[in-house]
């Protein structure tokens, strides 16, 4: 899978990232899994950093919609869609997507934070 050098340099920084919550080992299992089964998977990781390090938040949002086409179980893209659509203010698609990472990994906790961040959102819209 050849990357260009900035796709090479963040996928660098989501191991180092990886490694220090994880440990060396499990971050290393992790993303070779990853790779195998979805080659293209940290391609899409790699872009959709890259597009919140430029503050650019709709960018984003296209790269995580395109990770969820090919990957609809996705609890990691579920979540970060979570993310994205609560800092552009949808605060329902937010709580939909955090609803979604639930149901597919209901020990995902920042996925109930977006979930609680999206309620506490409409409520005060409300």
């Amino acid at each position: 899978l050849a990357l260009r050098p900035n796709h090479q340099q963040v996928i660098d920084c989501l191991v180092e990232l990886e490694t220090d919550l994880l440990g060396p080992k499990v971050a290393s299992h992790r993303l070779k899994t990853l790779a195998e089964q979805n080659p293209y998977s940290l391609m899409h990781r790699s872009r959709w950093l890259t597009w919140l390090q430029d503050n650019d938040v709709q960018a984003a949002i296209v790269e995580v919609d395109d990770i969820l086409r090919l990957h609809p179980d996705n609890a990691w893209a579920h979540r970060e869609a979570a993310s994205l659509y609560w800092r552009v203010n949808n605060f329902q698609a937010s709580k939909t997507f955090a609803l979604k990472a639930i149901e597919v990994d209901p020990n995902h906790d920042m996925a109930h934070y977006w979930l609680a961040s999206a309620y506490r959102a409409l409520c005060h819209i409300d």
